[in-house]
């Protein structure tokens, strides 16, 4: 096309010549209107001459003019066609970096939420000691596995399974058989996915959405087919996408890559139970036909359901690989001098299992109901004594425990004696060497020196045996969960009656009391998550955070409030004697405490549980802090005039809570002051985003209803904003119609109810944008990259534009006084001026 392009051109331009030598006569001169008259002289003559021969040169010229509408048809076609190649090149190039953003997009929507492999993968590599796990890759089964698995009769098939007991080195070998997959790989054509039971679920979902992502995300730029149709069809939620379609994905991309396929999965067993859908999967990539191209290498414990899912499959050309990885072993042979316990241990679980059953079933019986308080008190008390962080001191403190859920009017009928009596020789009572550690004072008695554990670790086991929750003992099997679920149940619920069961005339709490308030204190920081998701704790846990609440009141001097550091929190929210209001709801107090404890996930519960008119109520209650609830950040209590939880909640800037408020319908409508509040100190208590919280503070209460311009105050918040310079807040307060040519009012009230005034206050914004010096100017622990100066200057100049965008004009100048200003002149040098005299 070029070279056809310069033809054209340089014919046309042969053309144009041409004719231009036709029609232009050759004389440099121009001849005088005297001379084209006289065809006597020689221009004159030339002229005559070309009109007489004009009639031969017509045909050539008009010849040529032709030829050139031509040249301009083609012309005007290169030109056209080499428009539509560039508009193909752009159109190519944004189609490119549409589809780089679309694949973006269908990888996050792909990958499973707070499951990253990669980061545990690094984790678990950084636990693996050097050459422990390499003879693994040395032997034949590996080699075969890794290019497919052998097609003969007896070989080794892509489907490997490696199991061991618990605490063998399962997940560091899995962490190193990964790596030898990458390098055999060359990181394309591998994943793996690590199983965690913290997560609690079904690790189905999950292991195929990593792993599809991470497989696509190796073959760059594509993206299978079958997956853009099930991402147009359940854009809203990856959920709502069927297994079935997954392993097709999976299919197709692993077809993309030129070589098998490996992928590896750990600890399979953590998985929830029932694991028959994760093992079906597992399953069908390692053995079903389509999948030839992938070779599956699981890690897990030897369990039933794994096992039988594994031995069930077909024996001829689809036979999984059985691996006993050597692990287990060399773990056992520290006991190969003593085969005759090893043999006992292995024998031993039956047998004393069923005495266990029938133990509980015989002594402990329904008796059609008859027996049920019994059966109750039992069941709590082995639960406690079998959990591993109950931390029962003494067998006064679990038989109260014992009694949750016993109606109390029958509580006096047990006690150690009634306990040992029903569960026998499940239990055993020892003495205790010395007296339980205690922050109150108390005098020593017979019940709390001694102590109640299973007699046997057997007994816990048998409890814990997944079977016993089969069998005719059932009501009395355990798990982890449900023991930790009924520990928070006795302690929160124990608070509830505090000092409702006294012996008459005691005034400290019991050893029971002091019990909960020691492991509720630590519930409140290690045991969160377990009290948001479960409804019968939290539903105990709220009225507990009440500040009236009856164990608070335990709380009497600095040593016992140094014991339970967050209830002394909570106590010293509102110390009436010190000038503290409470709200007029319990329900505004609740969130006091949720926001003083930093625990937003909770707060988001209760939310759920307030009527919507309740909760309309909540924001306009007022209510004063004590001075010290507020801690040493004085941002934290702002003031003490009376405030709502929306205005604590700012000024302590905590955006999590703000945003689950928000989330329940609260405005800042009525709320004036709640811009000052986001501004005071904001960069308190560090500066570890450099005034970025409260930008989006600015931004959060902008949004919802808050007046950039309060009225009655001595200045206004764009004022103080732009003394900082801080353009993210300028640009805030304006794009919420802040007013750009406002100042304070004089006779306002300062906004802190502070006596102090700065001159700045009646300055217009341009003036103080230009007269500034941000606080953060002279920071003397800031690291600064540049010059602070410059970036000062920068900062004024980016908010004075912000301002005169948004219709600032330049002030007025101040009218000088009268006394400075000088007499007239005496001569009448204004005669336009008129002077009237009043006598």
């Amino acid at each position: 096309m070029v070279l056809a392009n310069r033809g054209t051109l340089e014919q046309t331009r042969s053309c144009l010549q041409e004719l231009k030598g036709l029609v232009t006569p050759k004389s440099d001169g121009s001849p005088s209107p005297s001379n084209r008259l006289n065809p006597r002289s020689p221009s004159g003559g030339r002229t005559w001459w070309k009109k007489l021969t004009w009639p031969l040169d017509q045909d050539r010229a008009e010849e040529l003019l032709r030829e050139l509408e031509s040249h301009k048809t083609s012309i005007n076609l290169l030109l056209a066609t080499r428009n539509v190649f560039d508009f193909r090149e752009l159109h190519t190039e944004v189609n490119s970096l549409a589809s780089k953003q679309g694949r973006r997009e269908i990888l996050v929507w792909l990958k499973p939420g707070k499951i990253d492999s990669h980061e545990i993968h690094l984790e678990k590599r950084s636990m693996r000691e050097e050459e422990t796990c390499d003879w693994m890759t040395r032997s034949d089964i590996w080699k075969t596995w890794v290019e497919g698995g052998s097609k003969s009769q007896d070989g080794h098939r892509r489907l490997l399974w490696i199991h061991g007991i618990p605490g063998a080195g399962k997940t560091i070998l899995a962490s190193f058989l990964i790596d030898a997959i990458a390098n055999n790989c060359q990181s394309k054509g591998y994943s793996y996915y690590y199983c965690s039971y913290q997560r609690g679920q079904d690790e189905t979902r999950p292991f195929l959405q990593w792993v599809l992502a991470d497989l696509c995300n190796q073959c760059d730029p594509f993206i299978p087919q079958e997956l853009l149709n099930l991402y147009e069809k359940h854009r809203g939620s990856v959920r709502n996408v069927l297994i079935d379609d997954l392993l097709k994905c999976l299919i197709a991309v692993t077809r993309w890559f030129p070589h098998q396929v490996c992928i590896a999965v750990d600890a399979v067993d953590e998985s929830s139970r029932p694991r028959n859908h994760f093992l079906k999967v597992l399953t069908t990539i390692g053995t079903d036909p389509d999948f030839d191209h992938v070779s599956l290498v699981l890690i897990s414990r030897d369990e039933q359901d794994i096992r039988a899912a594994v031995e069930a499959l077909p024996p001829l050309g689809k036979i999984t690989s059985f691996l006993e990885t050597g692990i287990d072993m060399i773990d056992s042979l520290e006991l190969s001098d003593e085969p005759a316990i090893q043999d006992l241990l292995q024998n031993l679980p039956d047998t004393v299992f069923d005495t266990y059953e029938r133990l509980i079933v015989e002594r402990i019986p329904h008796a059609d109901g008859r027996n049920e308080h019994n059966r109750t008190f039992a069941r709590t008390a082995l639960a406690l004594i079998c959990s591993n962080s109950s931390e029962i001191p003494s067998a006064d403190v679990l038989v109260e425990a014992s009694l949750f859920n016993v109606p109390r009017g029958l509580a006096h009928a047990f006690d150690i004696k009634r306990l040992e009596r029903i569960l026998g020789c499940l239990i055993k009572v020892t003495k205790l060497n010395r007296r339980p550690a205690s922050v109150f004072t108390r005098d020593d008695d017979a019940n709390n020196r001694v102590r109640v554990a299973p007699a046997h670790y057997t007994v816990k086991e048998y409890l814990f045996a997944p079977n016993t929750a089969k069998g005719p003992a059932k009501d009395f099997a355990l798990t982890n969960l449900k023991t930790q679920i009924l520990e928070l149940e006795v302690v929160f619920n124990g608070l509830l009656q505090f000092g409702n069961n006294r012996p008459r005339g005691q005034n400290q709490p019991t050893r029971y009391e002091e019990y909960c308030l020691r492991m509720t204190e630590k519930a409140l920081e290690s045991r969160r998550a377990l009290i948001v998701r479960e409804q019968s704790i939290w539903e105990a846990v709220f009225p507990c955070l009440k500040p009236n609440s009856l164990h608070l009141d335990a709380l009497r001097n600095v040593a016992i409030r140094q014991a339970f550091p967050k209830w002394a929190k909570l106590n010293a929210l509102f110390r009436t004697e010190k000038g503290a209001v409470l709200p007029s709801r319990q329900e505004t107090s609740i969130l006091v405490s949720l926001l003083t404890l930093n625990w937003p996930e909770l707060a988001a519960v209760y939310l759920k549980q307030i009527a919507p008119d309740d909760r309309a109520a909540l924001w306009a209650d007022t209510f004063i802090m004590s001075p010290e609830a507020g801690g040493r950040n004085a941002a934290a209590n702002p003031a003490r005039d009376r405030t709502t939880i929306l205005r604590l909640c700012v000024a302590r800037r905590r955006i999590d809570f703000l945003e689950h408020f928000l989330e329940a319908g609260a405005d800042f409508a009525h709320e004036s002051r709640v811009l000052f509040d986001a501004l005071r100190e904001p960069y308190a208590p560090v500066d570890v985003d450099a005034g970025g919280t409260t930008g989006q503070l600015l931004k959060m209460v902008l949004q919802r209803g808050a007046d950039p311009n309060p009225p009655g105050c001595l200045y206004t918040p764009l004022q103080e904003a732009v003394r900082h310079l801080e353009e993210r807040w300028v640009q805030s307060l304006l794009l919420e119609h802040a007013d750009p040519n406002a100042v304070g009012d004089p006779k306002g009230e300062h906004p802190y109810g502070l006596e102090e005034e700065e001159d700045w206050y009646d300055h217009h914004p341009l003036e103080i944008c230009r007269s500034t010096r941000p606080p953060w100017q002279d920071k003397p622990d800031k690291k600064h990259d540049f010059d602070i100066e410059d970036q000062v200057e920068h900062a004024r100049l980016r908010v004075e534009a912000l301002l005169f965008q948004f219709g600032a004009t330049e002030p007025e100048p101040e009218p000088e006084s009268e006394s400075e200003t000088e007499p007239e002149p005496a001569d009448d040098s204004h005669p336009d001026r008129v002077v009237i005299m009043i006598d």
